[in-house]
């Protein structure tokens, strides 16, 4: 039988996803750069490595600060920003979380002196009128409304809010009246505080050359810019026994759902424990691709539902470990029944060698499809930086991945997926809900 395995990949490549470059400009910015030459757009991207909601006094100040930052920056309206930004083909992605928040400029090469000025007066001199922090929050209290009747992000507010005390920063989510209470000066405060030079990288990915990188420095490395709170703390929620909640099981009515949702978890690993990569292979083998056992399982014999999925969230001081799913209305229990079932037999019975390198393969796949080219490898090692890991981490990871056996998995699973300790979360109508 171990001469039919699949035969698992062969990777020898360095996936340090490190830069081919590190600048530190004059006032301690840091620039991290990976060359393309044969790519006509540039990636920049700034990481404001504090802008995230645990950070803010107000819920959704941090991402309102994202989004609304090119509507309007110095003497140029929101719409003279975006006719600027439509004329030059550039896209701006925000990505605003937990702990970070990142600025993405994709742009074509031969308009990088056109845009670099705009860019400047984006990152150093929004306005947050109040003209337009009334229609975005207009919209954004409509489309909450219309995501706080999925029963899907109500397990998800609910898991996390189980699983953490009330105390907690990643317990607490804002509300529709919490939108009125924000100001644009809640805002550009938030703004001022944390989109500060002292506070941000800077990376970038594509075809640039040494005049850019010069051009780079003179608009956003020569001298500080932002201002900077008195006796700024950054709030630490680092995991201790008094702030985790363990083994609890709610069911949450939502009169007239057409469906149920489940979340099942716990509070993990922090992302740099020994343990952690090698349980993030338990995590994928349990529910972290298509092949796993919960979609084998709940998905194509049982027929609960079109998709349920295992996952390790990382945060910079903890993780979560989850399983989540929208089942037919009247299987959530058992689709929990079925999810400590396949924990079970993880727990229990060793995974056949045949398995196991189909997991592997499929891990050493994605990493591989990940770092495929500057862009990506940017946007991972983004990623890194905003955690703290090493440039090594992948190479890590795929050593770990090549080396672990059935044993490990085993004595893994048992360790860290203990069902004593694992909250669930159910949500649908209780009149249907089993």
């Amino acid at each position: 039988m171990i001469n039919n395995l699949p035969q698992l990949l062969d990777v020898d490549i360095q996936l340090s996803c490190k830069p081919d470059d590190v600048f530190s400009f004059a006032n301690n910015v840091k620039l991290h750069c990976f060359e393309d030459k044969d790519s006509e757009i540039i990636r920049l991207e700034f990481i404001f490595l504090n802008a995230g909601s645990v950070n803010q006094d107000k819920f959704f100040t941090s991402a309102a600060s994202a989004n609304l930052i090119t509507e309007g920056c110095g003497e140029l309206s929101a719409i003279e920003v975006a006719d600027k930004l439509d004329f030059y083909a550039a896209y701006v992605e925000r990505v605003s979380e937990r702990d970070s928040t990142s600025l993405v400029f994709y742009f074509l090469k031969k308009y990088q002196q056109n845009l670099l000025p705009l860019i400047e007066k984006i990152i150093k001199q929004a306005n947050y009128n109040e003209k337009e922090f009334e229609i975005y929050i207009s919209k954004q209290k409509q489309n909450f409304e219309i995501n706080a009747q999925k029963t899907s992000m109500i397990a998800y507010k609910e898991f996390y809010r189980t699983i953490f005390s009330e105390n907690h920063p990643l317990s607490k989510f804002g509300e529709k009246e919490d939108f009125d209470k924000l100001s644009p000066s809640d805002v550009k405060s938030f703004y001022e505080d944390f989109y500060t030079s002292s506070q941000s990288e800077i990376i970038l990915s594509g075809n640039y050359d040494k005049a850019f990188v010069r051009e780079l420095e003179r608009f956003f490395g020569t001298e500080t810019w932002g201002g900077e709170k008195e006796n700024f703390e950054l709030k630490d929620y680092s995991i201790d026994t008094n702030c985790l909640n363990k083994g609890l099981e709610k069911t949450i009515n939502k009169k007239g759902a057409a469906q149920a949702s489940v979340r099942v978890g716990c509070v993990s690993l922090e992302h740099n424990h020994k343990d952690f990569l090698p349980f993030s292979v338990v995590v994928c083998l349990l529910g972290g691709y298509f092949g796993s056992r919960l979609m084998m399982n709940i998905r194509e014999d049982k027929g609960y539902t079109y998709g349920i999925s295992a996952n390790l969230s990382s945060y910079r001081y903890a993780s979560v470990f989850s399983i989540a799913s929208d089942v037919k209305a009247d299987k959530a229990q058992a689709t929990i029944d079925e999810i400590e079932k396949e924990i079970t037999i993880l727990q229990n019975d060793l995974v056949s060698l045949s398995e196991l390198s189909q997991v592997k393969n499929y891990l050493i796949g994605e990493c591989i499809r990940n770092l495929d080219g500057a862009f990506d490898k940017s946007d991972k090692y983004s990623f890194l930086m905003k955690l703290n890991h090493k440039y090594d981490y992948y190479k890590n990871f795929i050593d770990t991945v090549k080396s672990i056996s059935p044993n490990e998995i085993r004595d893994l699973s048992q360790k860290y997926l203990d069902l004593n300790l694992i909250s669930k979360i159910k949500v649908g109508d209780t009149e249907i809900l089993i």
